[in-house]
């Protein structure tokens, strides 16, 4: 545990989520904003943010060779790393910015608004 992660994660250049069930890894957002190339298991939300071979990673759970090829690739691609991580930092500012997400929040609360209430 980091208390304060965002040091190291703006000297990183990969980051990987592995994980079996998750949601969308604030993480994972966070990693990328700050330049990270993303890695992550098809578990949760992680295709909201990556396409994979576009500007990250996607894997199957447990497929350990898999994470070890793509780790191993972007370690000895520092082009492709950068590609990567450049375009995820600009998926990360059109679709997850404090703007649109407020934006997004009210657009879906003004639809509703007047709607009937079935439990």
């Amino acid at each position: 545990f980091q208390q304060n992660p965002y040091p190291w994660l703006a000297a990183s250049d990969m980051f990987a989520v592995t994980s079996t069930n998750e949601g969308l890894p604030n993480a994972l957002l966070e990693a990328m904003y700050l330049g990270n190339a993303p890695i992550s298991t098809r578990a949760g939300g992680a295709d909201e943010a990556i396409d994979d071979g576009e500007n990250g990673v996607m894997l199957d759970y447990g497929d350990e060779e898999a994470l070890a090829r793509a780790l191993q690739r972007l370690a000895e691609s520092p082009k492709l790393r950068a590609r990567y991580a450049a375009k995820a930092k600009a998926r990360i500012i059109e679709r997850f910015s404090m703007e649109r997400m407020g934006r997004e929040i009210v657009e879906f609360c003004q639809d509703r608004k007047g709607q009937s209430q079935t439990p």
